[in-house]
């Protein structure tokens, strides 16, 4: 795989936990279901470095 390869399927991973953590809080108690919003948060944080290491990438990649 190619480092952009990899990059695609990380942000393809974090999409998914966000959308199964989502999911988990539809059933949660209110304690999990903080738990889960912080989850979500830092699989947010995380998809954005990922994105912003993809456009890095890219651009190295156009020289």
């Amino acid at each position: 795989m190619t480092p952009e390869q990899i990059l695609e399927r990380a942000k393809q991973l974090e999409v998914q936990a966000i959308k199964e953590y989502n999911e988990m809080k539809k059933n949660a108690d209110p304690l999990t279901s903080e738990l889960l919003d912080y989850l979500i948060s830092q699989e947010r944080e995380h998809l954005k470095m990922i994105e912003d290491r993809l456009k890095a990438l890219k651009l190295l990649s156009n020289r």
